[in-house]
């Protein structure tokens, strides 16, 4: 199904379905994930543009300066090869432009099979796809991602990208994923912490990656409260290290592995971003470390007529 280029189009993600699914009506597109709501909007724009284009296992959302796009996997192999396939597939398609965000929704993450976590499996994928495509892993091509764990179905990959340019950062409090040493999988997680984007208009967007309770590239903190205070601290520092302006619009996507931390994560967000409070999103969802217990991502944007206030 095509769409007619005669109305914005929007690329939306909602939780709550039992496996992910895209469908494309009129001027949305839309990934249903499964994902439970907790709290907040209950759906998130994450692009917009001015054609649609649907297909059997994805759809694409084309603008002046922007491709997006939903692709799922097709069920039939194994996590490893759905995963590689679908970056090979996201790479043809976004060839010769800047990727500036990925969105990867890996089903039962923490779950093993034959011995492996999913979530191994799955760099494992991607880690292929990338060295298929570069002949190696260059920083110039990790952007801004995130990994949750999906309750169901198969693997969906959600991308941003476009021609503009794209700068990407690191936390100097972290270990950059890419160099994550071997007892975190034998393929290490490939994306940057963050991404910064200029678009001709004058506009600039951030990406924050899924940021959670890591320091170097051990996770630390033995209880909730300890874990949100360091995944705090962390979005901080990239705050600062992209120089993310207080005045802009967000959108936050909040990750618990237990909805009971809901509340007190909510307070704790309230005091800390009171003028984000109503673009907060909760859900709940396994995180790619099964001792995390929540991983926190957003995304920035500045329009041209905004002053970037610090």
């Amino acid at each position: 199904m095509n769409s007619s280029p005669l109305q914005p189009k929007s690329l939306i993600v909602c939780p709550g379905a039992v496996a992910a699914q895209v469908t494309v009506a009129y001027d949305r597109m839309v990934l249903d994930c499964p994902l439970s709501w907790l709290a907040g909007p209950e759906s998130q724009l994450l692009a917009q543009g001015s054609t649609l284009v649907h297909n059997e296992n994805g759809a694409l959302l084309h603008g002046t300066h922007l491709l997006a796009g939903v692709l799922l996997g097709k069920g039939a192999q194994s996590l490893e090869e759905e995963s590689c396939e679908l970056y090979r597939r996201m790479f043809a398609i976004t060839h010769g432009l800047n990727r500036y965000r990925l969105w990867n929704y890996v089903p039962r993450i923490n779950d093993r099979i034959a011995g492996v976590e999913n979530y191994v499996a799955f760099n494992a994928g991607r880690h292929r796809a990338f060295i298929e495509q570069f002949g190696g892993i260059h920083p110039r091509e990790l952007s801004a991602a995130s990994a949750l764990g999906s309750t169901g179905g198969t693997v969906a990959l959600v991308f941003i990208a476009g021609p503009d340019p794209v700068k990407h950062y690191e936390n100097p409090l972290q270990i950059p994923a890419a160099h994550y040493p071997e007892c975190y999988g034998k393929n290490a997680p490939l994306f940057a912490r963050g991404s910064r984007v200029h678009a001709p208009d004058g506009s600039t967007s951030w990406y924050l990656s899924g940021t959670a309770s890591i320091r170097g590239c051990a996770s630390i903190g033995a209880d909730f409260s300890h874990q949100l205070q360091i995944t705090l601290e962390n979005i901080q520092r990239m705050l600062v290290e992209m120089e993310v302006p207080v005045a802009r619009h967000a959108a936050w996507n909040v990750f618990l592995r237990d909805r009971r931390d809901l509340e007190i994560c909510r307070q704790r967000l309230a005091d800390t971003f009171p003028d984000d409070v109503h673009q907060m999103t909760f859900l709940e969802a396994d995180i790619c470390r099964s001792d995390l217990l929540l991983e926190i991502e957003a995304s920035f944007r500045t329009l041209p007529h905004q002053k970037a206030a610090s």
